[in-house]
């Protein structure tokens, strides 16, 4: 449950990207791409579309009430607290000179039309490439802003000068230092202002947008085409990376290392030869590209992974592609859910006898680690691979569902289900799963109460819980059925799901609710999900206010004050937190093809 917490966390964060559909002029085009050279390894692209403009007002509330909460405040003291005088004034001027540089751009306006982020390493450091495409009346005072900020880097060192020089015509400020190999440059071009890094990264740019020949953009390479032409086309963004490239140029890096090595007569060592062969046990992706667009009141994201064509016999790709996807995705899902997650995952016995190998033939004194590890699982009479991996496949259901009893740590209903290779053996690790526990508990003094779940409409169920837990109304029902180890806070919720899976009751496609906001996958998925946004803000609101009175219940002793201080930042962010109001559900879908995965996701916003 807590890594469904975080997804709607994450998912939460990523709402900016979608928008809600308004009345106004088109989405700009994406037109930055093309001066981005096609040996990064990545690009990162937005543009400005009106139909956001509603859901990127309620992110300015959202902002606005973090400026209001001080936590900038807190942060400064929190850094000053162990300073001396003379240092701490030292460190406040700087803070009040570098909030005032901050303060001396525009952010908003100088990425108002478009923006493009992308990376590729370089000979020694990577090189980055910032491009943005500006509102017209912001340029100007927004690149005198930009240079401000590089005088003010060069003043702080008298190695370090900002220099003006032209290429490809361009007029570019250059901050760079003979003892560390970094020089970054800034350049204004029409509409379009630049900060890039690395002498190379910015002639690349320039000549790109001078029109020289001999020189391809990302956006023009076939593998960039071939990865966009599966996708819809993006209105909000797109993010590209290549990590055949990736790989690829990490690999070159390394190459240098050695060779820096073998120049000083040293040959390569065993983590040399470690780290080599994990880039060749994780070198089975292609790229991934993902596009995002709007539809009224939906924002709509469309990815795809593909697997490299030749990798498909690699240990690694083998485990990826294993699992079979589910064929029917709503068998247990209830009419009556609120939310669920139907995921294939891995086949974690596979995966651990792949790290098991690797350490063993690999890794240096691997097969004495192991032996180690051989040891200490005999110590605690718990064997991870016979008593967990081999009865586990991997493939789990999650259901949320009305709470069939409300109370105070009950709001909702779930339900787990867990595809087992073998039922009995499944049964049986799970009796002596609580049997062990149940055991320590009464070296403390302490007891499980368990009892036969006769309420559940199947055979071998257990109810599991602690008379502490009992008082609150909190217990857990267990049990393997249907070739499922089955988790669950609710005999009904258990019953509900399984009556479905019978064809006993209409399933969640029959929700008038789902049949609006959600995906309904039209064949094979490996994974598929809805969740509930609508009470998101005030969740969280409420973890974050806990958290900030805990923080104040610490003692203020020395140790304890770095640690006291940043909790109680994060309750200071309550009330922002709380403005996330404005999410409704969110949906997914992803399929796999033999080659390459296709995942569809939409965030829905309330009217």
């Amino acid at each position: 449950m807590a890594t469904q917490g975080l997804r709607r966390t994450l998912i939460a964060v990523l709402g900016i990207m979608p928008a809600v559909a308004v009345a106004g002029p088109a989405a700009q085009p994406f037109t930055l791409g093309k001066y981005v050279p096609q040996d990064f390894c990545s690009i990162n692209h937005f543009v400005y579309n009106p139909e956001r403009d509603a859901i990127q007002a309620h992110w300015a509330r959202v902002f606005e009430e973090i400026k209001k909460s001080g936590i900038d405040t807190e942060f400064k003291k929190l850094i000053a607290s162990d300073m001396n005088a003379a240092d701490r004034a030292e460190f406040e001027q700087a803070w009040d000179t570098a909030a005032q540089l901050v303060h001396g751009v525009r952010w908003g306006d100088l990425i108002a039309k478009e923006a493009a982020f992308a990376h590729r390493f370089g000979a020694i450091i990577p090189d980055y490439v910032f491009l943005c495409r500006s509102s017209a009346g912001s340029i100007e005072s927004n690149v005198q802003g930009l240079k401000a900020i590089l005088d003010t880097l060069a003043s702080l060192s008298e190695d370090v000068a900002v220099t003006e020089s032209t290429v490809h015509g361009t007029s570019v400020w250059n901050l760079a230092t003979p003892k560390f190999p970094l020089s970054l440059h800034l350049f204004n071009q029409g509409e379009v202002v630049g900060i890039v890094t690395g002498q190379r990264a910015v002639n690349d740019v320039l000549a790109l947008m001078a029109g020289e020949k001999g020189i391809v953009a990302i956006v023009d390479s076939p593998r960039f085409k071939e990865a966009a032409a599966g996708l819809p086309a993006p209105e909000n963004s797109l993010v590209f990376v290549d990590l055949q490239m990736l790989l690829r140029n990490m690999d070159q890096m390394f190459e240098r290392m050695f060779a820096q090595h073998a120049g000083k007569g040293r040959e390569p060592d065993q983590a040399d030869r470690v780290i080599r062969k994990l880039f060749d046990h994780f070198d089975v992706f292609d790229y991934v590209m993902e596009v995002s667009s709007t539809d009224g009141m939906r924002g709509i994201t469309t990815a795809t992974a593909r697997l490299r064509a030749d990798a498909m016999d690699k240990p690694l790709c083998k485990i990826l592609t294993s699992q079979k996807p589910f064929e029917k995705f709503d068998r247990y899902l209830p009419k009556e859910a609120t939310g669920f997650n139907v995921s294939s995952l891995l086949d974690l016995q596979q995966l651990y006898r792949l790290i098991l190998d690797f350490i063993r033939d690999e890794v240096p004194e691997g097969p004495a680690a192991l032996a180690k590890w051989v040891e200490i699982q005999k110590d605690i009479d718990f064997d991870i691979e016979a008593d967990l991996f081999s009865w586990w496949s991997g493939e789990m259901v999650s259901v949320s569902l009305p709470a069939t009893i409300k109370g105070p740590f009950t709001s909702s209903d779930f339900v787990l289900f867990f595809r087992v290779k073998d039922a009995a053996l499944a049964d049986a690790k799970v009796n002596a799963g609580i049997g062990r526990v149940n055991a320590f508990l009464r070296e403390h003094d302490q007891s499980l109460m368990l009892s036969d779940a006769g309420d559940v409409n199947a055979q071998g169920f257990h109810s599991v819980t602690h008379p502490l837990l009992a008082m609150q109304g909190l217990k857990l029902v267990v049990g393997v059925t249907d070739a499922r180890l089955v988790i669950s806070n609710s005999a009904a919720a258990i019953n509900a799901c399984l009556a479905t899976a019978a064809g006993e009751v209409p399933s969640i496609v029959e929700n008038e609710r789902f049949k609006k906001e959600g995906l309904a996958p039209q064949g094979p998925v490996c994974n598929a999900s809805f969740t509930d946004l609508s009470n998101l803000g005030q969740e969280l609101s409420s973890i974050f206010f806990m958290v900030g009175m805990f923080g104040s219940m610490l003692p203020d002793q020395p140790e304890t004050r770095p640690l006291k201080a940043m909790i109680s930042m994060l309750g200071r962010l309550s009330p922002a937190i709380a403005q996330i109001d404005f999410l409704n559900s969110s949906a997914a879908v992803c399929t796999f093809d033999g080659q390459a995965w296709t995942t569809t996701q939409v965030i829905n916003y309330k009217p």
